[in-house]
């Protein structure tokens, strides 16, 4: 990775799913979209709490940044 990129200190597994709830629940599909980790972030959450904020966006606890 290029040097101006800082690396992201958290190691949590993403993933995203794509079902019917009605068909989860009778034993039906639900398809693996992608899977990824947010060490491969662009940002840090440092770097995306201050672009959001920067313009007055008003974060609460529990908002998801990504």
């Amino acid at each position: 990775p290029p040097a101006a990129r800082p690396t992201s200190a958290l190691d949590i597994e993403l993933q995203v799913c794509i079902g019917r709830e009605a068909s989860l629940s009778s034993g039906g599909w639900e398809e693996t979209v992608c899977r990824s980790n947010a060490r491969a972030l662009y940002w840090t959450v440092d770097q995306m709490v201050a672009h959001h904020t920067v313009s007055g966006c008003a974060l609460r606890p529990g908002d998801l940044l990504a």
